[in-house]
């Protein structure tokens, strides 16, 4: 049945870790014999990740690789699984490659592929769910966490622009995007799950 990757990505205020949230609690309630599992990036090195000056952008880049190489080992164990990634390489290719520019997207990607995945397809995301809001609510989301860590404070409109490059860059990938400022939390976790029972969960459905 196989090993599938769900991502959520998007700007820091558009929701990603609550909608992620809401959408494994949801499979998990509907499918309690799935193997479903969640994880945020990063998940090593936190602390010197965000006490890093986003401006120090190559020593960002090296520390996120090497947190997604620790956490690929960590859920890459050979099960049948379904993995929830709270953030996963796409928000790096849009702040590394496409924002600060650290590193050019072909040398990104053959790190990814060679270094991190080790030739492992199956490590790219199956579905990548991009999340946007409205300018003025991402600064009220941002403002009430009051998490003095967080990356994007400036440029917030040119970063959520940066995500609509991916499905054009990326065109064999799967990539649905939503709008939280237009659509409830409620809305959006249905929609998604929606999608991912048409895309990954069917066949593993019918063999149960």
């Amino acid at each position: 049945m196989g090993f599938s990757i769900i991502s959520i990505e998007g700007a820091d205020g558009t929701g990603k870790s609550t909608i992620a949230d809401l959408l494994y609690h949801k499979m998990v309630n509907e499918f309690p014999y799935l193997n479903i599992e969640k994880y945020h990036e990063p998940m090593f090195f936190k602390d010197e990740i965000y006490n890093t000056n986003i401006n120090d952008s190559k020593y960002l880049f090296l520390l996120f690789l090497i947190a997604r190489k620790k956490l690929i080992k960590l859920i890459d164990n050979g099960q049948n699984k379904i993995v929830i990634m709270d953030r996963y390489i796409d928000s790096t290719f849009v702040y590394q490659a496409l924002f600060q520019r650290v590193i050019d997207f072909d040398s990104l990607i053959y790190f990814h592929g060679q270094i991190v995945f080790e030739n492992n397809s199956y490590l790219w995301p199956d579905i990548t769910f991009i999340l946007e809001a409205d300018f003025e609510d991402i600064k009220k989301r941002i403002k009430k966490k009051n998490n003095s860590k967080l990356f994007d404070r400036l440029q917030l409109d040119y970063i959520q622009s940066l995500y609509k490059i991916l499905p054009i860059i990326f065109s064999n990938r799967i990539f649905y995007f939503f709008n939280t400022s237009c659509l409830t939390e409620e809305d959006v976790v249905q929609n998604m799950f929606d999608i991912v029972c048409r895309k990954i969960l069917r066949c593993r459905l019918e063999s149960y």
